[in-house]
């Protein structure tokens, strides 16, 4: 059984770093957490390896590196999915590109954001205090039912949920995490109610919203994920965080046309382009758009004559 050290609140001082590029993290601020026997044990560029390493309790903290590439919004978006991720203490490095999302990123889940270019010493400071605040109080609390899913511990573990739910300063990632454990064990109707209870309770909350709109997108309900979509992105200004699930209701709905704006401005803003391009191309060649298809993959390795065939011999 897991527990912590009479030396160390923590189960373990280890830490999963996700980056789209992990070696380029500022290796001072690494250093400076090795003198406080905190371990980035696991560097990584994909987000389920990072999740899995926190499920098996290899490691208890979440550092996110944002980047163009990777974008901190799409990993903490997948966070909120993940039901021991959420309520894993998590800090956040935003890129300077991102500095319009700061005030976002900080409700999609509860993580701490230190702005680049990084100066070590502020780090640290805001590491140790999101130590202190989940050393104590309700967060504390959200941490320690942690082990009872690493543990497979689940009934116990949602009943600790369900009570710290009530709980004002951890309400949303209580109930995010509590809708995710729930998938396996009731009703679709029940995380439904249980989703838009907590709306009620926190209408601006990204981390309900967000939750919600997964709950829909997992149902088989896009047209509804569209609908909140589109009272979010009225509240918060259309944020670029909120296209891949606008991008995935509409392809669900075969609404390739709408898919494509949004593909064509996350290429054009350098926000995950990679990715952003290669669906992009598939969606213009779909919607039998040739030049703009050809425009797209020139700089591609991938030759136009090579994808027409592949694509054949997907369609045939």
């Amino acid at each position: 059984m897991m527990q912590a050290t009479p030396q160390s609140p923590w189960d373990n001082q280890n830490i999963v770093l996700v980056s789209a590029d992990p070696s380029s993290f500022p290796e001072e601020v690494l250093t400076r957490l090795e003198r406080r026997q905190w371990v980035t044990s696991l560097r990584t560029g994909r987000i389920n390896e990072a999740f899995r390493a926190l499920r098996e309790g290899m490691c208890t903290f979440l550092l996110i590196h944002d980047t163009p590439e990777m974008p901190a919004s799409q990993i903490l978006r997948a966070q909120i999915a993940d039901p021991l991720a959420i309520i894993t203490p998590t800090i956040v490095v935003a890129h300077p590109a991102h500095q319009q999302e700061i005030a976002l990123l900080k409700d999609m889940g509860a993580p701490d954001i230190v702005e680049s270019p990084v100066n070590p010493s502020a780090f640290i400071t805001s590491f140790e205090w999101l130590l202190r605040k989940w050393s104590q109080g309700n967060f504390r609390k959200l941490y320690l039912a942690r082990r009872q899913y690493i543990e497979n511990q689940q009934v116990v573990f949602g009943k600790t949920l369900t009570a710290l739910r009530t709980e004002s300063d951890i309400s949303t990632l209580a109930t995010a995490s509590l809708a995710r454990t729930m998938v396996h064990q009731t009703d679709l109707k029940s995380i439904e109610k249980l989703l838009l209870g907590a709306l009620k309770e926190h209408p601006r909350s990204l981390t309900i919203i967000l939750s919600l709109i997964e709950f829909y997108l997992r149902a088989s309900m896009p047209e509804t994920s569209l609908k909140i979509l589109g009272a979010t992105r009225k509240n918060f200004g259309n944020p670029r965080l909120l296209f891949p699930d606008q991008i995935q209701a509409h392809l669900m709905l075969n609404q390739v046309k709408e898919s494509i704006p949004l593909l064509e401005a996350m290429v054009r803003e350098d926000y995950s382009r990679k990715s952003a391009q290669i669906f992009l191309a598939r969606c213009l060649y779909a919607e039998g758009h040739l030049e703009r298809f050809q425009k797209v993959i020139e700089n591609q390795i991938l030759a136009a004559d090579d994808f027409k065939n592949r694509w054949n011999k997907v369609a045939g």
